[in-house]
């Protein structure tokens, strides 16, 4: 469907600029375009008086000039691109998310460098697939010798967590399906949670015969709630954390994007300045 979308998206735009849209000659590169939906106002696009809020834009970059790789960069398993002072981190690891060590140390990256880059005002950090995030990658620790992986992971993760909680701007976590283990440490630690109504969130590290992210969950749920989820792997779903007041916003999975560029819209409005202070 991603093939189809980009060649209906690519003929269209020939249609529209006429000579100026070059005739394809070579094979689709699919990692040549990116995808995203469209908010109020957005510069990436040569028609973008043409579109309305939510609507599905791609991008096929070796054409668009304002697309720079400054605002597109790939890294091992995630991508994020700015726009109108919006950072979109996503996390996209198949099959569930589960980041490996590198995965964690990118994530921290992304958040990292908005310190250096005025421009943006907020994050959203999602993430591609049925979930949000599953946590470590266990295979990856299974397949290494030693115990690299095993302390790679916690120091990826605790780089992560603290990029998310000390990021110069706010974050907003936009969570769809499961959120467990490493995943609740992200999203425990971001200014402004956004969850689809199918969402659900857990610490099965006792499960595993580990311990970790109780701290994060506590941010989420009342102490002896905290306790009872983690003592027996419990998940809660979504609904209940937005009855918490722990969710901002909970909406229908194919409107989860949308509500949080929403959100992200209302706050880049704002004086980045003042907002930097704020989250200071």
């Amino acid at each position: 469907w991603v093939a189809a979308l980009a060649s209906r998206y690519d003929a269209g735009l020939r249609d529209y600029l006429g000579a100026t849209w070059p005739e394809r000659t070579e094979p689709f590169d699919l990692e040549r375009y990116v995808f995203f939906n469209y908010t109020d106002g957005s510069s990436f696009t040569p028609v973008h008086d043409h579109l309305v809020e939510g609507d599905l834009v791609c991008i096929y970059y070796a054409h668009v000039a304002a697309h720079t790789p400054e605002r597109v960069e790939r890294v091992d398993g995630s991508y994020y691109a700015m726009d109108d002072g919006i950072l979109v981190v996503t996390m996209a690891q198949p099959p569930v998310n589960a980041l490996t060590v590198q995965g964690w140390f990118d994530v921290a990256a992304a958040l990292n460098a908005v310190a250096d880059n005025p421009a943006v005002k907020v994050v959203i950090l999602r993430a591609e697939g049925k979930g949000f995030n599953a946590g470590v990658d266990i295979k990856e620790m299974q397949n290494t010798t030693g115990f690299d992986a095993l302390i790679g992971a916690n120091k990826g993760c605790f780089a992560a967590f603290k990029a998310v909680y000390e990021c110069a701007v706010p974050v907003i976590a936009a969570v769809n399906g499961f959120c467990v283990g490493g995943g609740v440490g992200l999203v425990g630690n971001a200014d402004i949670v956004v969850a689809s109504d199918d969402a659900y969130f857990g610490v099965p590290e006792v499960n595993q015969g580990a311990l970790g992210a109780a701290t994060h969950m506590a941010r989420l749920v009342p102490q002896q709630m905290m306790r009872s989820l983690y003592f027996t792997a419990a998940t809660i779903p979504a609904t209940e954390l937005h009855r918490f007041g722990s969710i901002y916003r909970l909406v229908p999975r194919d409107e989860l994007d949308a509500a949080a560029l929403t959100v992200a819209a209302e706050i880049a409005a704002k004086d980045g300045r003042v907002i930097r202070a704020a989250k200071e």
